[in-house]
């Protein structure tokens, strides 16, 4: 069902930097801000009760009508929406205005946002399966609209991947998530999504994914995002239960855009072998379509014993508390809260630090430092240690001039290290006055 909501793209007058210069091009005052109407078109893995959570995030391009991207009068203009159904600006400089001549626009938007976007290349990525809707890549455009439009641009959001889903019924009652767990071995994790045209490209990087688990009223559900495929390569689907890994070959041959495929898996404890009951697909209403039972037997399967690993992809400094800053301990939280509305800052006075406790070791291989756009540290080095007291020096960076524009720096490591601490060091701030960080993530790409 689709619900439309008004999502408000702007509250104040400044106008976004990659939006547009400092002449008259564009009105400048409040009632000439764009707003748009919106829907999610079919079930969305993001909205709660058909409403987008809080701090949900979203690109938008504003771009001369009829003409392509690659003209955008803005650029990956960065929003962020919120229960209610509004959409304000995720910093104070980026909202959008109509041209001031009258001239018409188009928009393209997408969700969940990126923060770097080059040539126009969504980068898709579904090896992290723990927040769906973080990987649930939708897309919507509007066309012909300019500020003497009588109705506001509305923006229709479509599912552009596919989602696997299995209804899972066991002979014992599973009470935890822990008691089960499914991958997807062989599947397609990553992309290009070309936000020109919609069309995915450089499908690859074959790789197992953990599916979700969920347990209602209804069952237990194991679901995972997974990109469309023409012609899939041989994908195995491997359910642990009880000791026992059970594996057997995915039967659908091709995933089409928007459409989720529903299975019944039945594992039972018979003497049988390991079986399988087809049964005629059938599309009802993401879009869902009805896909082969799948019958297991745990007598069949492969003792296994479960391991803990480093969670591929996954923020492992997001919420965590054990923040050490050369200054302003009473705003330390901000670099790890996920929220990108306010920001940790201290009068620049030469070199300082900030540090992040992981909690425990992981294996990491990428650090991403959010820098404000105006007050950014020219020199850093990243540290990383195990215990706290011994730091290894993992990344220097010098005379680093924000070459994307947007204070986003992004530091691969030659090869993974095990870390619990991250500490960058930095020096050199490109404001005379301060020096500001909204953000610090830290991952396992695992790549």
């Amino acid at each position: 069902m689709k619900t439309i909501r008004t999502l408000c793209l702007a509250t104040a007058a400044t106008c976004m930097l990659t939006a547009c210069d400092n002449d008259n091009d564009n009105l400048r005052n409040s009632a000439n801000v764009i707003t748009f109407t919106s829907a999610i078109s079919q079930m969305a893995s993001r909205a709660v009760a058909d409403n987008w959570e809080d701090g949900d995030k979203i690109g938008v391009y504003m771009i001369p009508a009829g003409q392509s991207l690659d003209n955008a009068l803005a650029k990956n203009a960065r929003y962020s929406a919120h229960g209610d159904g509004t959409i304000t600006p995720l910093t104070t400089n980026s909202e959008l205005l109509y041209p001031a001549n009258g001239s018409s626009v188009d928009f393209v938007a997408y969700y969940p946002l990126q923060y770097e976007v080059a040539d126009n290349v969504y980068k898709v990525d579904i090896t992290n399966q723990e927040v769906a809707g973080d990987i649930d890549l939708m897309y919507a455009t509007a066309t012909d609209y300019n500020k003497d439009s009588k109705s506001k641009p509305n923006l229709l959001f479509d599912h552009k991947l596919s989602q696997i889903y299995f209804n899972i019924e066991t002979p014992d009652p599973i009470t935890s998530k822990s008691d089960i767990y499914v991958t997807i071995d062989g599947i397609n994790t990553t992309a290009d999504f070309n936000l020109a045209d919609a069309t995915f490209a450089n499908t690859g990087n074959p790789g197992i994914i953990y599916a979700g688990i969920d347990i209602d009223a209804n069952g237990t559900h194991a679901s995972a995002i997974v990109i469309p495929a023409k012609d899939m390569p041989q994908v195995t689907v491997n359910v642990y239960y009880q000791g026992k890994k059970m594996s057997i070959a995915y039967p659908q041959t091709s995933l089409e855009s928007g459409v989720r495929y529903v299975h019944q898996v039945k594992i039972s404890k018979g003497a049988n072998p390991l079986s399988v009951a087809f049964t005629p697909s059938g599309i009802s209403s993401w879009n869902d379509m009805t896909g082969e039972d799948i019958e297991l037997d745990i007598n069949e399967g492969e003792d296994f014993t479960p391991t803990v690993e480093t969670p591929v992809n996954t923020n492992l400094a997001l919420g965590k508390s054990g923040i050490q800053v050369s200054s302003n301990n009473d705003i330390r939280d901000r670099l790890t809260d996920g929220a990108f509305d306010k920001m940790w800052q201290q009068a620049y006075s030469g070199s300082s630090n900030f540090s992040v406790d992981l909690e425990q070791i992981y294996k990491i291989d990428k650090i991403v430092n959010y820098w404000d756009n105006g007050a950014y540290a020219r020199d850093a080095e990243y540290f990383v240690s195990t215990d706290g007291i011994d730091y290894l020096s993992v990344k220097k960076i010098t005379d680093w001039d924000n070459p994307a524009g947007n204070g986003t720096q992004t530091v691969i490591l030659d090869a993974p290290v095990e870390a619990r601490y991250v500490k960058c060091v930095f020096d050199r701030s490109s404001s005379e006055f301060l020096i500001s960080s909204f953000e610090i993530e830290v991952y396992l790409q695992g790549k």
